[in-house]
């Protein structure tokens, strides 16, 4: 008989599976015998081993995704019971990431993908309402995605069948004062729908984007101030200093105030333009070196 029939016979339960059997007796060897004992209860340990792992594993990961927010701050959400609760279009265990539609309805703003990299094959929406042919202004404060492949799309009105003013991907360097990498974006229809997609590989920084509705360009670029139109009392423009003009109040009338005081001073009486001392001449010549060269020919080449 079976020795292992008998023991079920007898009612004894079965070993759990993967536990350790001793081997029913055999022809073989006494040493044999050991040596299969041996081999067979290393290979229960291992899965035994195993299996530990695997849970600890799936703890951890279980533990990881379920931060508690006592300690961390919600992105975009609120802490209950010490988890993040999501507002709508965010998700992650922080909301941290972008994922759905988000209407904008203040007169100034920012909208971003989030504080850390956009996800994989994010698909994000802003609609900013403002009011029939008001001017909105999208200034790009920070813009890092994909080249080619992750873009940010911007339609001048209220859904993507409205005309589209521009399309951004790849690397937007932030602008200084002086040296503007990317205008702004204006539509003047008084809305403007922006659309954000990323494909399934690469991801960066993302995006921060600010704007606002009814105001001047750029803030006047700090040299005038935002004033209200009188023949249109919805529009506003800027009101330049003395120095400057344009519709942003950024270029000025006298490029390095004329090299004042050594070389020359700006008159703005009449057309408003450089007045050089004696000795200089052009509209700048911080150094004169325009003018050091002239003598040189003169002397070479008396007229």
């Amino acid at each position: 008989m079976d020795p292992g029939s008998a023991v079920r016979r007898a009612g004894a339960a079965p070993a759990p599976l993967g536990a350790w059997r001793p081997s029913p007796p055999s022809s073989s060897s006494s040493s044999s015998s050991c040596c299969c004992c041996f081999f067979s209860s290393l290979l229960d340990v291992n899965s035994w081993l195993l299996f530990y792992g695997f849970l600890y594993l799936a703890l951890y990961a279980q533990v990881s995704q379920s931060k508690s927010c006592d300690k961390i701050s919600c992105f975009s959400g609120h802490c209950v019971n010490s988890t993040c609760v999501c507002d709508q279009g965010w998700v992650g265990d922080q909301c941290q990431h972008c994922q759905g539609r988000f209407k904008l309805t203040e007169p100034s703003g920012y909208l971003t993908d989030g504080p850390i990299n956009y996800k994989y094959k994010t698909k994000c929406t802003w609609l900013i309402e403002g009011y029939p042919n008001a001017i909105l202004r999208l200034r790009f404060n920070h813009f890092a995605t994909e080249c080619s492949w992750d873009h940010m799309y911007v339609y001048d009105g209220d859904s993507i069948y409205a005309p589209l003013i521009a399309v951004f991907s790849g690397l937007i360097v932030p602008e200084v004062r002086g040296n503007e990498t990317v205008p702004e974006v204006v539509t003047t229809s008084g809305y403007a729908l922006l659309h954000f997609f990323s494909d399934a590989a690469y991801n960066l920084t993302g995006f921060n984007i600010f704007y606002s509705i009814n105001s001047c360009p750029n803030n006047c670029s700090e040299h005038g101030k935002c004033t209200t139109s009188i023949s249109i009392p919805s529009r506003v423009y800027c009101e330049c200093d003395k120095y400057w003009k344009g519709e942003a109040c950024d270029i000025p009338y006298c490029k390095a105030n004329c090299g004042s005081p050594d070389h020359g001073y700006c008159d703005l009486t009449g057309e408003k333009l450089c007045v050089c001392n004696d000795s200089w001449q052009g509209k700048v010549l911080l150094f004169g070196i325009k003018l050091i060269l002239k003598k040189e020919l003169l002397l070479m080449h008396p007229i």
